[in-house]
């Protein structure tokens, strides 16, 4: 997020695609060393291709979003508003999927709903 803040701040912001092709180089140069290192590598099928392809679309429509949103925003703001959708999927996994919950992950919900509260009635930068 800091990355994002500063290239926000240069003369000439970077575009998100700039950002997201440097966040994806960084992912595949280090998900294959870690491949290579650990042989964890097997090809995978015609449905599993389609499976990779279309999670990758999706994470570079999110990771876009992401950082065209981060561009807008305070960067605190943007950020506690990305801890929030750990606290969205654990109360959706919850309510659709009966997933089981427990005290620490409540704590830890109430904590970051705190800090947004708090932050929402701070002064803008």
């Amino acid at each position: 997020m800091a990355t994002v803040q500063k290239l926000r701040a240069e003369p000439a912001p970077e575009r998100p695609e700039t950002i997201v092709f440097y966040y994806a180089l960084v992912s595949v140069s280090a998900s294959l060393l870690l491949c290579v290192l650990t042989r964890g590598w097997h090809p995978p099928t015609l449905h599993g291709w389609c499976i990779v392809v279309c999670l990758g679309l999706a994470t570079y429509a999110a990771q876009w979003l992401m950082a065209y949103g981060l561009r807008l925003k305070d960067t605190v703001l943007g950020t506690l508003m990305l801890t929030l959708q750990n606290v969205t999927v654990a109360a959706l996994g919850m309510l659709l999927f009966n997933e089981p919950y427990s005290l620490n992950m409540i704590v830890g919900a109430a904590f970051v709903m705190l800090a947004g509260v708090c932050l929402s009635f701070q002064p803008s930068r």
